[in-house]
């Protein structure tokens, strides 16, 4: 008797359901034709080529720009920071949350103040240009950050509105320099997030280092 296949089975036995009492041959049936059919799937996926299949986006024009490693940023943002007489008051590396650009409050504000200096105002518009040179697309947090010693004048009753009032100071000045403000936003930390201390550091520039305005730039 010649061997039958699968499929032959199947037909068989669909074939015979009417004239038996037996309903389980019907979802036997059924069972074998499906196991057939996920067999023939995975035999057509053996010889996909899943490079091809990464390569479509591009076909249709869907791919995104290549970006460069933030490490790579970094120094473009350095160089550009050079160009425009920045150097020595703008810090720009790559720590374990991104890429920062660090400036010191004394550059910006004066003490206790967070209405922008107008050194402060040409820095950030300097900086605003640098920005917009990037041929990247972008988004720029604001992180305002105090030193450990309390505050409370007229204005501000802590830190934190010192911190959060400086943040936003500074993305209005961006934004008013032509930055896109749906790629802006700001984040007030006060002390809570202090910079590692150096060997030797006094505790007042430490606290002068801790004084500060820090730009994230995220793609």
């Amino acid at each position: 008797m010649a061997k039958q296949s699968a499929v032959e089975v199947a037909q068989e036995l669909l074939d015979k359901s009417g004239e038996v009492e037996d309903p389980w041959l019907i979802s036997y049936a059924d069972l074998v034709t499906n196991l057939l059919a996920f067999m023939v799937v995975l035999v057509s996926m053996a010889g996909i080529n899943f490079k091809t299949i990464d390569q479509i986006p591009a076909a249709f024009g869907d791919q995104k720009k290549e970006r460069p490693p933030l490490t790579v940023l970094s120094e473009e943002i350095k160089q550009l920071a050079d160009a425009e007489g920045l150097s020595g008051n703008v810090e720009a590396d790559v720590d374990t949350e991104g890429l920062q650009i660090k400036l010191q409050d004394k550059i910006l504000f004066p003490s206790g103040v967070a209405a922008l200096s107008p050194e402060g105002e040409g820095l950030v518009d300097k900086l605003a240009r640098l920005l917009t040179k990037l041929k990247i697309d972008y988004r720029v947090n604001v992180e305002g950050h105090t030193d450990d010693v309390p505050i409370s004048t007229a204005r501000f009753r802590n830190n934190w509105e010192l911190s959060s009032t400086r943040a936003l100071e500074v993305r209005q000045r961006l934004a008013a320099a032509g930055i896109d403000e749906r790629r802006l936003s700001i984040s007030a930390f006060a002390d809570t997030r202090p910079v590692p201390a150096h060997n030797g550091e006094n505790r007042d520039e430490l606290r002068r280092r801790n004084r500060r305005v820090v730009l994230r730039v995220y793609y």
